[in-house]
């Protein structure tokens, strides 16, 4: 083949690849939506959350909800817990946390959520 049926088919063949590159890219999506095809609360699990046998309640207070919010999040990724272990309820100008948790991640969950800004109930 000579250099030039060869320019000449490499070429073609990045035209095909531009087109087709990459494949596992989502559609655009408008600014409005988001790229994810479920909401992401309709993948968590419904109902109660499971019972833990020998487990413990942590029940710490913070300053705002936006820091309770944050604190349950790095407890689902860090430790991890199932999200309906954790309520987040109002309490005066604050918020309550409590989270039901084994026995032997007790002091873990408590550490965590001390370095993000809670005070014990």
């Amino acid at each position: 083949m000579s250099d030039q049926a060869k320019a000449h088919a490499d070429h073609k063949q990045e035209l095909v690849v531009e087109q087709t590159f990459p494949a596992s890219d989502p559609a655009n999506q408008p600014g409005s939506t988001g790229a994810r095809a479920v909401p992401p609360q309709d993948m968590m699990p419904q109902g109660e959350a499971p019972h833990i046998p020998m487990g413990a309640t942590l029940r710490r207070r913070f300053g705002d909800m936006g820091a309770a919010t944050l604190a349950v999040e790095a407890l689902v990724r860090e430790v991890p817990i199932d999200r309906r272990q954790a309520r987040i309820e109002p309490e005066g100008s604050a918020v309550r946390l409590e989270v039901d948790a084994a026995a032997a991640d007790a002091a873990r969950i408590a550490s965590l959520l001390e370095r993000h800004g809670a005070l014990t109930v």
